[in-house]
């Protein structure tokens, strides 16, 4: 008992220590002192990495910092954990726009996409296993209840529909273009035919583009993709950051 209560000071001592150290980076910000206010973002995201809001956070003080790369990933990383969010969309499809990129690929309407971003994929992934394990439910019912087998029929076929719409609808987000992907974080990065410096280098990316990681990486080299252009090849692992 003594133990749970020692437990329970210490965590609640430590939540107004973790709203001062936020007010702080808030204030740092404020006062044009980004790369001071990074730092504890960054230090915030190490505790919770999956907190949104923080990462959108570091991505706008990269974008002060005028590093067009870390803000890609950042608003990116963010994007992927909360894609509805408007604030953290705009940002992201600004940050795109300053290296030569679009978030909404041409020919999408824009109701299209953010109707497709609105879950992040473990919201999709989430809601495919619940509507799964409600389909299972309403079919052992109609199995065992012979009786009421009539009126299990239509919210079984209500409940395969929506599963299947969840579960097609992650299937194609886990295929999109911020999931298993990387941000180029150096300039002028070489792509080559193959992983190893004696492969011919064939085309080169800027800092800060979104690249698809295609293979296991090795110990050095990392194969990956430009879907939109067709293109194929191998970078070294330093020169990208994983989303």
């Amino acid at each position: 008992m003594r133990n749970k209560i020692l437990i329970s000071f210490l965590i609640f001592s430590f939540l107004p220590l973790i709203s001062l150290k936020a007010n702080e980076a808030t204030s740092l910000y404020k006062n044009e002192k980004f790369k001071q206010a990074f730092e504890i973002y960054k230090q915030k995201n190490i505790g919770n990495p999956n907190n949104p809001y923080t990462l959108y956070n570091m991505g706008n003080c990269q974008f002060r910092l005028k590093n067009s790369s870390l803000a890609v990933l950042y608003y990116a990383k963010a994007f992927r954990l909360l894609p509805r969010n408007s604030d953290i969309r705009y940002n992201l499809e600004f940050a795109m726009n300053q290296t030569g990129q679009k978030l909404i690929p041409d020919g999408t309407p824009l109701l299209l996409h953010k109707i497709f971003y609105l879950f992040a994929l473990s919201e999709l992934k989430a809601l495919t296993y619940t509507s799964f394990w409600l389909l299972c439910l309403l079919l052992v019912a109609a199995i065992l209840k012979k009786n009421i087998r009539s009126k299990i029929w239509p919210p079984f076929i209500y409940a395969a529909a929506v599963f299947a719409v969840f579960f097609i609808w992650g299937a194609m987000r886990a295929n999109s273009r911020f999931e298993n992907a990387a941000v180029i974080m150096q300039s002028d990065t070489p792509i080559l035919s193959g992983p190893g410096e004696n492969f011919k280098t064939y085309a080169s990316l800027p800092a800060g583009r979104l690249v698809k990681i295609t293979d296991i990486p090795g110990s050095i080299y990392i194969q990956i993709g430009l879907p939109e252009k067709g293109l194929k090849g191998w970078v070294e692992k330093t020169a990208l950051k994983k989303i």
